[in-house]
């Protein structure tokens, strides 16, 4: 019958090796084991850029360019350098140096000023592989002033060297008293990474009552591979 096998060939087939048409043994060596992934080259962290960020290395000011008006230095007990302990009322965020801004009015001096501008700065290197940059730092407003009007301000700006202005951090003036300490902070958003940009801090008091700014512990931090 079309189909059965015959005695030979049920005899051919008891002699089949079943191992006769596999295919090779496809079991091949593992693999070894993929290399570690090299250590990070690079681990970014905030580091400080500032000199004497705190105003209390010496001598006094160091690190920084102080540009107290002229005119203010020639008042009776001057000189009046921006970072000192002084004034003694007012007590440091970080002893024993503040930065002391205004103080003075433009109708006392001589002769007499429409305005009074003090300015302190320095200049940083940002890494060209900066990914952020944070300005911080404590301020304290007192004033004179009477009336509801603007009359003298201060402001912390980040510029080019030459004093063109990259991004402004903090502004104040005599309507934004602070009788304590008080904490600002700035990421700046503007692309200053391969740079050597400045650090300035402004006041300007008209010519008639004055107001006094302080700051201090300040902070420039840039993110980048130690």
């Amino acid at each position: 019958m079309p189909g059965e096998l015959t005695d030979a060939d049920q005899s051919d087939a008891g002699n089949i090796d079943p191992t006769a048409d596999a295919r090779p043994d496809s079991t091949t060596a593992p693999l070894p084991d993929a290399p570690p992934p090299p250590p990070d080259a690079c681990v970014p962290v905030a580091i400080e850029k500032l000199t004497n960020p705190v105003f209390d290395l010496t001598p006094n000011g160091m690190g920084w360019v102080d540009g107290r008006d002229p005119a203010t230095n020639m008042l009776s007990g001057g000189p009046f350098p921006i970072v000192s302990p002084n004034p003694a009322g007012v007590a440091p965020q970080s002893a024993p140096n503040k930065a002391w801004f205004g103080g003075a009015s433009g109708s006392q001096v001589s002769p007499a000023k429409p305005t009074l501008v003090d300015t302190l700065h320095q200049d940083i290197a940002i890494p060209a592989t900066a990914t952020n940059v944070v300005v911080s730092g404590y301020y304290l407003v007192g004033t004179n002033e009477t009336e509801n009007t603007v009359y003298d301000t201060f402001t912390i700006d980040l510029v080019q060297t030459n004093g063109t202005v990259i991004e402004n951090v903090m502004t104040a003036n005599n309507l934004t008293v602070a009788g304590a300490f008080t904490l600002f902070t700035k990421n700046i958003t503007a692309t200053v990474a391969g740079q050597t940009v400045r650090l300035r801090a402004t006041s300007i008091n008209d010519s008639i009552l004055h107001t006094n700014f302080f700051v201090d512990s300040l902070s420039l931090k840039a993110t980048h591979c130690p």
